[in-house]
C-alpha cells in the first residue's frame, strides 16, 4: 500500500473517531462518570482508548477526546443512588464493565453502597460474587493478589456481619479468611479483631495479638488491656511488664510513668501486691523527678489517675470497702486505665455492697457498663457509615510481584548493607536506641513492600551474623524506617514477648521477596513456558 492510501485511511479513521466521540460527548451528561460516581475511582484505560488517544494526539482529535478523570472520593453516591449507579456499571446488555479486576472493584463498592442502605445480606452476597469471580479469574492463587486485595473480602463481609450484630462470626471470619500470616507486616497489624464488642477472648484473638506485638512492641499495652478485659490479669501484668523491658532498649532516662502505673494496676488487679506497689512508688517517683527537672510528662494525669485506682484496690484489699467505693465513685470516669480494669474493680467493689454505696461509678454493674460500650461503639461505626469515606477503606489496594521484587538486591546483601545503618548505636548515649536503624528513601516503595523489606532484610542480616531473634520497632511517623536490635543469646528470655524469631521470619517473607537468583530462574521458567 503506497504513503498516500495510509494517509488516507488514517486520515478517514481520525475523522471517524472524531465524529463518533463528538457524538458521545455530546451525549454524556456533564459531571462526574458512573465510575466516579459507584467508587470514586476513573475508569480503566483499555487498549482501545489508548491508541484513539494516541491518534488524537497525532491529528485534531485531542480537541474532541476528553482528559481523562483523577479520583475523586466526593463523587460517590451514597446508598440506594449508589447501588444503582454501580448496577448500571456491572449489570444489562450493553456498557457493562468487562474488566475483570475493575469488575471487583466495582462489585465491592456496591457491597458499600449496599451496607449504608442497611441491606446487609446483600451486602454479603456482593462480596461471595466478588470471590467467586476472583476465584474463577485465578487472582485467589496468586500469593500477592491474596495478601493484599483479597482481604477486602473478609472484611466487608465482617463489617456487615457487625452490623447484624453477629461480632464473634465478624472476628472468626477475619481471624480465618482475612489473616493467614506472622509477619507480613501491613496484613497483620491492620487485621480488625472486633475487640470493642467482645468481652472475651478466643485463641484465635490471642494469636493474632501475639503476631501484632511482635512487629510493634508498642501493642504490648494493646494486648495487655484486652487480657484485662477478659480478667486475664497475671497476663495483662506479663504483658505490661514486658513493655517495659521493651523502652529500656532506649535507654532513656525520661522514663514512662504512665507505662509503670499501668504495670502497677495490672499486678494488683492480678493480686501481685509487692510488684504491685514497688511500681506504683516507682511511677510516682518518676513523676516527681519529671516535674522537679521542669519536664513533666505531657499525660501526667492519666499517671495520676491510673495511680488512685491502685490506691482504690489498696483500700479494698485492706478490708476498707467503705472508702474504696467512695473514692470509685467520687470520680465521675475513669478514663486513663483499661476499660477491662474498669469493669474489673467495679465487680469487686459491688459484690455484698450495701444499696447506699451503689452510687456513681458503682450504679451499674459491669455487665450493664459494658453492653453501653458495645452500644456505644456501634453507633458510632454506623455514624461513620455515612462520611464517605470509612467504609471504602475497607477496599485494599492491590499488590504486585514485581513491587516485591525489585527491592530483592538490597535486600538480600546481607554483607554490605544498604538498609540496615553501618555503626550500631552508641550504648553510652542515652538518648539513642541499642541497635540498628533501618532505612532507605523510595518514591516508588509503597509502605506495606517497604515494612517486609526491613523484616526480612534483618531477619537474614541476624542469621548471617549468628543471631536467632531480633526485635523489630517500626517508626511510622517517618514514612519508611524501622529500629532494629540482634538480641544476645543471654537476653533471649529476658525478650521473649516482643521479639522475632529470625529463621521463622525468613522462611515466610522469601517467597514474597525471593532472592535475585530465584527471580531470575522464575523468570527464565514462565518464558519457556509462553514460547511452549
Amino acid at each position: 500500500m503506497s504513503f498516500r492510501k495510509v494517509a488516507l485511511v488514517v486520515s478517514s479513521l481520525a475523522l471517524t473517531v472524531q465524529l463518533s466521540l463528538a457524538s458521545a460527548i455530546a451525549a454524556e451528561p456533564k459531571g462526574p462518570s458512573r465510575y466516579l460516581q459507584c467508587d470514586g475511582q476513573p475508569n480503566n484505560t483499555t487498549a482501545g482508548e489508548t491508541a484513539a488517544r494516541l491518534i488524537g494526539a497525532l491529528t485534531l482529535l485531542s480537541l474532541f477526546a476528553p482528559a481523562p478523570e483523577a479520583p475523586d472520593a466526593s463523587a460517590r453516591k451514597f446508598g440506594q443512588d449508589g447501588v444503582d449507579i454501580c448496577n448500571s456499571l456491572l449489570e444489562g446488555e450493553k456498557d457493562v464493565e468487562s474488566n475483570p479486576v475493575r469488575r471487583l472493584e466495582l462489585i465491592l463498592a456496591r457491597a458499600l453502597h449496599k451496607i449504608e442502605a442497611k441491606n446487609y445480606q446483600e451486602a454479603i452476597t456482593d462480596v461471595q460474587l466478588a470471590r467467586s469471580e476472583a476465584t474463577k479469574q485465578g487472582f485467589m492463587a496468586d500469593p500477592y493478589f491474596s495478601r493484599s486485595f483479597a482481604r477486602s473480602f473478609p472484611r466487608i463481609e465482617a463489617e456487615a456481619l457487625v452490623r447484624m450484630g453477629k461480632y464473634r462470626e465478624a472476628q472468626d471470619l477475619l481471624l480465618t479468611e482475612g489473616q493467614h500470616s506472622q509477619f507480613a507486616f501491613y496484613p497483620v497489624l491492620t487485621t480488625a479483631t472486633y475487640s470493642g464488642f467482645l468481652r472475651d477472648k478466643t485463641s484465635g484473638e490471642d494469636a493474632l495479638l501475639d503476631a501484632q506485638a511482635r512487629l510493634w512492641p508498642s501493642l504490648l499495652a494493646v494486648k495487655a488491656s484486652r487480657f484485662e478485659m477478659s480478667g486475664r490479669f497475671a497476663e495483662a501484668a506479663k504483658a505490661r511488664d514486658s513493655r517495659l523491658v521493651f523502652l529500656e532498649l532506649f535507654n532513656n532516662p525520661k522514663r514512662d510513668s504512665l507505662g509503670i502505673a499501668g504495670a502497677a494496676l495490672s499486678h494488683a488487679l492480678a493480686g501481685n501486691w509487692e510488684r504491685a506497689e514497688i511500681l506504683a512508688a516507682d511511677a510516682k517517683s518518676n513523676l516527681e523527678k519529671r516535674v522537679a527537672q521542669g519536664e513533666p510528662e505531657t499525660n501526667r494525669s492519666e499517671s495520676v489517675e491510673i495511680l488512685d485506682l491502685v490506691g482504690v484496690l489498696r483500700l479494698a484489699k485492706d478490708g476498707n470497702l467503705q472508702q474504696a467505693r467512695r473514692n470509685f465513685s467520687a470520680r465521675s470516669q475513669w478514663i486513663a486505665a483499661s476499660f477491662g480494669a474498669v469493669l474489673a474493680v467495679n465487680d469487686q467493689l459491688r459484690k455484698d455492697a450495701p444499696a447506699d454505696e451503689l452510687v456513681g461509678g458503682l450504679a451499674k454493674s459491669s455487665d450493664q457498663l459494658w453492653q453501653e460500650k458495645v452500644d456505644a461503639n456501634l453507633a458510632e461505626k454506623l455514624a461513620k457509615d455515612a462520611d464517605n469515606k470509612s467504609l471504602f477503606q475497607n477496599i485494599y489496594s492491590m499488590d504486585r510481584a514485581s513491587d516485591y521484587e525489585r527491592l530483592s538486591k538490597r535486600v538480600w546483601a546481607t554483607d554490605k548493607s544498604k538498609i540496615l545503618s553501618k555503626e550500631k548505636a552508641n550504648a553510652k548515649d542515652k538518648d539513642r536506641f541499642d541497635g540498628y536503624l533501618a532505612t532507605y528513601f523510595d518514591y516508588q516503595t509503597g509502605f506495606a513492600e517497604k515494612f517486609d523489606a526491613f523484616l526480612l532484610h534483618s531477619a537474614l542480616v541476624a542469621q548471617k551474623r549468628g543471631y536467632k531473634k531480633f526485635v523489630f520497632h517500626p517508626i511510622l511517623e517517618s514514612g519508611g524506617a524501622a529500629l532494629v536490635h540482634f538480641v544476645e543469646p543471654e537476653n533471649e528470655e529476658k525478650f521473649a514477648d516482643f521479639t522475632l524469631d529470625a529463621g521463622t521470619v525468613a522462611a515466610e517473607l522469601t517467597p514474597a521477596i525471593p532472592d535475585p537468583l530465584t527471580i531470575k530462574q522464575n523468570k527464565a521458567a514462565r518464558t519457556k513456558k509462553k514460547a511452549e
